[in-house]
């Protein structure tokens, strides 16, 4: 599953959490399709865990001094292969990873 917060992610986390507690059986996902059945709990799940690895990794390069580059880099590292680029076009993963790094760090290191 790869993480995309383009409003903010504490936001982003509690939306996971209000989906998984109304159940639901249907998603649609950005770049995917739709996700039926037992695979709906099993997309949140991962849904929940990769966006607090991505904000744990990229806090974690930001903190030491690591630039934005840098975070961007590792993101598609982990989450940029496979048929991700077949589905999600470059600009639009790079446009977003941007947008999620600044949120990262206003929401995590500005404080």
């Amino acid at each position: 599953v790869v993480p995309a917060c383009l409003v903010g992610c504490e936001m982003s986390v509690e939306a996971i959490k209000r989906i998984w507690n109304m159940c639901v059986i249907r998603i649609l996902s950005p770049h995917y399709g739709v996700i039926e059945g037992e695979q709906v709990g099993m997309f949140l799940r991962r849904a929940g865990e990769c966006l607090y690895e991505t904000i744990d990794t990229t806090a974690r390069i930001l903190r030491r001094g690591g630039t934005k580059e840098e975070a961007a880099q590792a993101f598609k590292d982990r989450y940029y292969h496979g048929y991700i680029p077949t589905v999600y076009p470059p600009d639009a993963m790079n446009l977003n990873t941007g947008i999620m790094i600044d949120l990262i760090e206003r929401e995590y290191l500005s404080k």
